[in-house]
């Protein structure tokens, strides 16, 4: 009997000390290979070009120095030589360990370094071109414990144990919900309704932006949201059904494949910029070992096979990331060294640079219309379309921008804020279809964003939202509306930025606001619709 206890007890220490082993093999501080390999001319989307970001003079004037970059997703290899000395060991949190090391085990970080392999590199002559190499990485991993608290304290960290105060980073990539494909994931405006998990996440991108947070971040967080992977679907395609990609706080990106739209980038009135793919092979960091997505491969410290289906959408939010880390070091250096004033810009005043200098692509596309006139010229608007925003994000024409005396102490001063509009329940016809009215001037001077709030009981209704100025926000267009449901008593919010502009000189603010419901089937009866109203952001 005393044999077989010790047999057992023996045979469960051998056991246990084994799978002890396999899991620090997974976890051990395994080295890069020596020499580090010189990848960096194969950055194409780092090039000036109809498909790239223009970057090239940009990376000769600033580095990513100064600025720190919220890389919200499943953790980073925090053993990577290019990565490791890139990462704030403070404010970087695992919502997993509840430490501040961003590693889990390696088959879980492979989304989040290979996205920080774009953003940031510990080298300067070898390895990936990153596009702001020297930022600070704020690595929250977050998508092994989803959780409605932890969603919130990623994007706005104030009461994490490890963290230094409120949050200080400048931007935030998020990639750690993957949209499903069912499209069920409409984020009611009501608090008290399903989908809680998204209630104080929202409030705290409002205190990251500064809206609501008395000036704790004086010039607002940037928050990066890709706009949706369900393009190639038959149903669903559009990204404005997504709570998150459709929140005011948030600029959706999308996907170029080659010269066009990716087929799998969601489409959408809530857009706000493209951002190259992997049309072409885009080389990266790789978890070391063999669970990354090099597998056994002898060189498994990058790869160039971040392009599969599961990762599709987190080169374009991370190059876009990327792009806006540089920008904001080149505008921190130039404030710095400025001796009238200059101000680096805000968070709303970044997106209008953005927008302003963003590259318009397969400009014979019929989804491009004129909106509403642009800061800098009254007598230019800027072009949108609801398949790739306002264009392609280009560093070099957004480098001038900044440079232009729009952006100094002179600038727009404005605090940007948002005004509600009366409730409409008033249901009219027109040779259109069915519609309600909304007589409503907010008094804003430039439109940021516009959100929607509708409460009806109706299924498989297309949305369409007309603005005093005539512009056409397809909120929910009719190849994704089959299978939307919308329930009773319940409001729900949706988003465009199809408005975006000033208001001044035209017909631009004062007037009616139409919001056209049409069913899908037109032989089925006008929809069960109860009431809508508005929400303008804008200064």
């Amino acid at each position: 009997m005393l044999k077989s206890i010790f047999l057992f007890f023996f045979t469960s220490v051998i056991l246990f000390a084994l799978l002890a082993c396999e899991d620090t093999k997974k976890t051990s501080s395994l080295a890069c290979i020596d020499p580090v390999p010189d990848y960096r001319s194969k950055a194409w989307y780092l090039e000036d070009g109809t498909n790239s970001v223009d970057a090239s003079v940009l990376l000769s004037k600033a580095n990513g120095t100064n600025v720190n970059i919220a890389l919200v997703t499943d953790g980073m290899d925090a053993r990577h030589c290019a990565l490791k000395d890139q990462y704030d060991k403070v404010n970087s949190y695992n919502f997993y360990t509840k430490m501040a090391n961003p590693q889990l085990a390696d088959e879980y970080i492979v989304r989040g370094t290979a996205m920080a392999g774009l953003l940031v590199s510990g080298f300067t002559n070898k390895g990936i071109q990153a596009l702001a190499p020297k930022a600070k990485l704020w690595v929250m991993a977050l998508k092994q414990n989803i959780t409605a608290e932890n969603i919130a304290q990623a994007a706005y960290p104030s009461g994490l144990s490890n963290a230094t105060g409120d949050a200080q980073f400048n931007i935030s990539i998020n990639s750690w919900y993957d949209s499903p494909k069912d499209k069920s994931f409409i984020i009611p405006a009501s608090s008290t309704t399903a989908n809680e998990e998204a209630k104080d996440w929202a409030k705290n991108v409002d205190r990251g932006i500064g809206l609501q947070n008395s000036g704790k971040v004086p010039k607002g967080i940037s928050y990066l949201w890709f706009a949706g992977d369900g393009g190639d679907s038959p149903q669903f395609r559009d990204s404005n059904l997504n709570g998150y990609a459709n929140f005011y706080g948030v600029m959706a990106i999308c996907a170029m494949g080659g010269d066009v739209k990716a087929n799998f980038s969601e489409t959408g009135s809530n857009l706000f910029l493209c951002a190259p793919s992997f049309d072409k092979a885009i080389y990266t960091t790789d978890v070391l070992g063999s669970e990354g997505l090099n597998g056994d491969y002898t060189n498994n410290d990058f790869t160039d096979r971040f392009g599969d289906k599961k990762y599709r959408g987190d080169i374009p939010t991370a190059i876009a990331g990327g792009v806006l880390g540089l920008l904001q070091s080149y505008a921190k250096a130039k404030a710095s060294s400025s001796t009238t004033g200059w101000e680096v810009p805000n968070w709303w005043k970044w997106r209008i640079i953005l927008a302003e200098s963003a590259k318009k692509v397969d400009a014979s596309d019929s989804s491009w219309v004129l909106t509403r006139p642009t800061y800098s010229d009254p007598n230019v608007k800027f072009h949108h379309s609801e398949k790739y925003g306002f264009g392609l994000i280009s560093a070099a024409k957004a480098m001038q921008v900044v440079d232009s005396n729009a952006w100094d102490a002179n600038g727009p001063t404005g605090t940007a804020t948002y005004k509600i509009g009366p409730a409409a329940s008033n249901l009219m016809r027109d040779s259109t279809g069915a519609y309600s009215e909304i007589q409503f001037s907010s008094g804003l001077s430039f439109l940021l964003f516009t959100e929607v709030f509708v409460s009806a009981n109706m299924s498989n209704v297309s949305l369409t939202l007309v603005s005093p100025a005539g512009i056409e926000s397809h909120l929910i267009p009719q190849d994704s509306a089959n299978g939307v449901q919308f329930v009773s008593n319940t409001k729900i919010r949706l988003g465009s930025v199809r408005d975006f502009g000033s208001t001044t000189g035209g017909n631009y603010e004062t007037g009616k606001w139409r919001l056209y419901l049409k069913p899908t089937n037109p032989s089925d009866a006008t929809p069960d619709f109860k009431e809508w109203s508005l929400r303008l952001v804008g200064y």
